[in-house]
């Protein structure tokens, strides 16, 4: 799968460990993902800067210090992803998919984060006044991703783009009939 990341996602896997390893955690987890998206913005990821206006890493780093305390013992080798963290990586291919484009940058990873079930890094990037509307339209409008013909995909990678399409769909249908007071 990361054959498809872009310079811009594989920076953001790769900043996601620096930070693991900062808090002396054993393992990367989407909370690193976090701290990650927020360094490449800092770093110059236009996407990013689009998607996540006002964000600043050392206000990241101060909520995700709080709700996960410092490791006791500095990581050695592989740091393995946490299941989270590995269906945030999941989800970015599938959002990538939706979207037409063939590769995954940052801000796909940015949009997986606020699919997870569990919430906590999407809460960190509410806490963070990251809006999912703003990070999706950043993200839907960047360049930087040619759209890719449907030929070019597998058949599980079509019923993948399919069934996150159907996923997307349904999320805006119900917040639609959540607006008009229709459930």
């Amino acid at each position: 799968m990361f054959q498809r990341f872009t310079d811009s996602g594989r920076r953001v896997i790769v900043l996601a460990q620096e930070e693991s390893r900062l808090l002396s955690h054993q393992h990367i987890g989407v909370e690193h993902f976090v701290l990650a998206l927020c360094h490449a913005k800092e770093e110059g990821d236009r996407v990013l800067a689009h998607a996540m206006p006002g964000v600043r890493l050392a206000d990241a780093r101060e909520r995700v210090a709080a709700a996960f305390p410092r490791g006791t013992m500095a990581p050695g080798g592989h740091l393995p992803f946490t299941p989270a963290a590995k269906a945030a990586l999941e989800a970015s291919l599938r959002t990538a998919l939706a979207l037409n484009h063939s590769t995954i940058n940052a801000g796909h990873v940015l949009l997986a984060v606020f699919e997870l079930p569990d919430g906590v890094a999407a809460g960190l990037l509410t806490d963070l006044a990251v809006d999912p509307v703003t990070a999706r339209a950043a993200v839907v409008e960047d360049p930087q991703d040619e759209p890719r013909d449907d030929a070019d995909l597998s058949p599980v990678e079509r019923i993948e783009a399919l069934e996150a399409q159907v996923r997307d769909l349904t999320r805006q249908v119900t917040e639609l009939r959540a607006r008009l007071g229709d459930d």
